[in-house]
């Protein structure tokens, strides 16, 4: 047996190894729950608000749609196709169309009437502060 010095690839190539392997254990991602793609989401808490960004490039803000129901996240839309021109032959075609949810249980009491979400340059940023019942309280000690 021979040790061969591993070559690292470019990253894409990388990742397209990966997302085989998975593909092959899991299946399609992009076919799951019956969507055709799922936006990349992070979400973020710190001790006073979550905060989500979702990458939602190519959406119009009537595309998209967020709702907040038992601390339960929904982020839902539509990318719909863009209009191909006539009689052009298509050699590639690796953009997602369709519909998309993604939702998220949160683990704190949000207060519903504070949430606000800001749509810039495909980004949307969500920001949803805790209720006040459920941030963290310093309980002072009395000495007795």
């Amino acid at each position: 047996m021979a040790l061969i010095r591993w070559q690292p690839r470019e990253s894409r190539g990388i990742q397209r190894e990966i997302d085989t392997l998975v593909n092959k254990f899991w299946g399609d991602p992009h076919t799951w729950h019956g969507t055709g793609w799922h936006p990349s989401v992070d979400v973020a808490e710190s001790e006073n608000e979550f905060t989500v960004y979702a990458e939602l490039p190519g959406l119009n803000k009537e595309d998209i749609k967020v709702t907040l129901e038992d601390n339960m996240l929904t982020i839902e839309g539509e990318r719909k196709r863009t209009a191909e021109k006539e009689n052009a032959q298509v050699h590639r075609s690796e953009r997602f169309y369709g519909t998309f949810k993604r939702a998220f249980t949160l683990s704190s009491e949000i207060d519903a009437n504070k949430v606000s979400a800001d749509y810039k340059d495909g980004i949307l940023t969500l920001t949803l502060p805790k209720s006040e019942a459920a941030k963290p309280r310093q309980i002072d000690v009395a000495v007795s």
